[in-house]
């Protein structure tokens, strides 16, 4: 029997993922736990491996589409069965499936960016209409669930949600759904089957923010060249685009630029007879509002002064009107760019130049994003402890010397080996707060922070409690070498069940981390100092290490949360135990 393999939920915060590359094709036969993709999430490369076994029958998603958790991306079935019995890909996959299958009708064209192959099925014309998806079903409140910026654009486009197809989780509908929606009711079914000739937005490789800027700035995402990975169309890419002056875009520009001056006027500036700071406001939409929530609208998070916002938001409008238009429109211009001007100065008279503004990347949105949550939802507090880290340090010593340089153990090895065991003790904080209860966990997962150059991970290390402390260290290694070179396996991105973070290597003393969701507490230490102590009444100098617990309120009071960071700090000051 089939399976249908879906998009993994590799994270807490995952909503997305996608295919980087596949490593079996259709046809190839496929062992369970084999990696049969590299899924790429908001933070990470993950290899992903086959939960069951069989021919890899159809690959749903494509390489480079964003496919949501939880939808097909492919089936892996019995050699012996029929690809047709496979489930259709679901709307949101549809860009990435087969070539549309040739349609028999006379009055319908057939329209497909690729070549239709011979073996391709022929659909007759009386059963065109099926091909139409349904729409989506209202909810037993008689509301159809969507998204709050697809009823945005819906409303903008004029378009009956009650008509549209929904891709999203429970057939929710999304924003892709609108953007790709066509009316179908003036046409006829027949006609609304065959794509049109040019539908080339949706099959154009972009980012959500270059398409909006297309849309605002009415340009054709097929007429840009993209610089992201793949080709990709990215919100720079459109921003310096420049189309070619040509009479044909001037007539674009301003339409019956022949015409008299007023109507010339009228055209490129909308209601050019209103009051000045209605023109303006025509013009520059929001111009009215305060002039942060202009920049909000117009140039996401944009940091120029106010006054130059609003020259960004009208592209050498005015400019265009006094090369084109005759003299006798230069003064409604003038009006609409000296109005233009003086409501910036009045919202805000002391602007200030800023820096440039850069755009996050997708890690770190997804950081903001779960370091936010995290916050928001678990109550934080925090332990600290002094550990004295001589006899750790003498034992990390004598170890490292009998072994080679590529099997070393650090500091954080030995962190992360005295962790396991205190959760071992203290289960509690090796569980995940689940509203009205906690879910606790037999194997101890231990995440580890590790720095890339785009931002944050949290990788872990499974099965510690049953890991001698070399073998932590050997896996240890091996996953910083993976996360750096993006080969990490699902499970060591999404299965972790306590984290460790460490800044001693960046000479910090200590510091308090963000617990990371849904983990109930995360560990951090800092930098092992020479330090005096005083031992048996006497002065000495020791080998001292700052350790910080965050702890979730909701899962262990501020005694508990003592007792477990005592357990490792006495695990620490007494290492022999660490080999046992």
């Amino acid at each position: 029997m089939a399976t249908t393999i879906v998009m993994p939920k590799m994270g807490y915060d995952m909503r997305e993922g996608t295919v980087v590359r596949w490593h079996k094709r259709e046809g190839e036969a496929v062992a369970r736990g084999e990696v049969i993709a590299d899924i790429e999430t908001d933070k990470a490369t993950v290899e992903f491996e086959a939960y069951t076994g069989g021919v890899m029958q159809r690959l749903v998603a494509q390489e480079g589409i964003p496919v949501p958790v939880g939808e097909a991306i492919a089936v892996i079935g019995d050699p012996a069965e029929e690809i047709a019995a496979v489930p259709t890909p679901t709307a949101a996959a549809a860009t990435v499936a087969a070539p549309a299958p040739a349609i028999a009708a006379d009055s319908v064209s057939q329209a497909s960016p690729d070549p239709v192959p011979a073996s391709a099925p022929t659909i007759l014309a009386d059963s065109v209409s099926q091909a139409i998806p349904a729409p989506v079903p209202a909810g037993t409140d008689g509301e159809v669930r969507a998204s709050p910026i697809a009823r945005r654009l819906a409303r903008e486009r004029d378009i009956d949600l009650t008509l549209v197809t929904g891709t999203g989780p429970g057939g929710r509908i999304v924003e892709k759904d609108i953007l790709g929606y066509t009316p179908t009711a003036a046409i006829g079914p027949a006609a609304a089957v065959a794509a049109p000739a040019a539908a080339p937005a949706e099959w154009i490789l972009a980012s959500p923010l270059a398409r909006r800027l297309a849309r605002e700035r009415g340009i054709a995402l097929t007429q840009v060249a993209g610089s992201g990975p793949g080709g990709r169309v990215v919100a720079r890419d459109v921003s310096e685009y420049a189309a070619p002056v040509t009479p044909e875009v001037t007539e674009e520009i301003i339409p019956a630029a022949v015409e008299p001056a007023v109507d010339v006027a009228e055209e490129v500036t909308p209601v050019a007879v209103e009051p000045a700071a209605e023109v303006a406001a025509e013009i520059i939409p929001a111009a009215v509002e305060p002039a942060a929530d202009v920049a909000e609208e117009t140039i996401p998070a944009t940091v120029e002064p106010v006054a130059e916002v609003a020259a960004e938001i009208i592209p050498a409008a005015v400019e265009q009107a006094a090369e084109i238009i005759p003299e006798p429109a230069a003064p409604a211009a003038a009006v609409a760019e000296r109005a233009a001007v003086e409501t910036a100065e009045s919202v805000s008279p002391a602007a200030e130049p800023m820096g440039e503004s850069v755009p996050l990347s997708r890690m770190r949105q997804a950081i903001a994003r779960v370091t936010g949550d995290s916050k928001r939802d678990a109550p934080h507090f925090y332990v600290t402890a002094e550990v004295d880290m001589g006899k750790a340090m003498a034992l990390r010593r004598d170890i490292n010397d009998a072994l080679p340089a590529e099997q070393r153990v650090s500091v954080n090895d030995l962190v992360v080996r005295a962790a396991a065991i205190a959760l071992g003790r203290h289960p509690q904080f090796n569980a995940f707060f689940r509203g009205d209860h906690l879910q606790y966990h037999a194997a101890v997962n231990i995440g580890i922070a590790i720095t890339l150059e785009s931002g944050l991970i949290v990788p872990g290390i499974s099965h510690c409690e049953s890991k001698s402390l070399t073998e932590i260290a050997a896996a240890s290694k091996d996953l910083i070498a993976r996360a750096h070179s993006g080969a990490l396996r699902q499970e060591e991105y999404g299965d972790t069940t306590f984290s460790v973070s460490n800044l001693g290597m960046f000479a910090v003393d200590s510091f308090a981390a963000i617990i990371f969701p849904p983990h109930a507490a995360v560990l951090a230490v800092g930098a092992v100092k020479e330090q005096p102590v005083v031992r048996e009444g006497q002065l000495a100098v020791g080998q001292v290490m700052k350790a910080t617990l965050s702890t979730d309120h909701r899962v262990a009071d501020g005694a508990e949360a003592a007792q477990f960071l005592v357990a490792i700090k006495d695990l620490l000051e007494n290492p022999v135990t660490l080999l046992l």
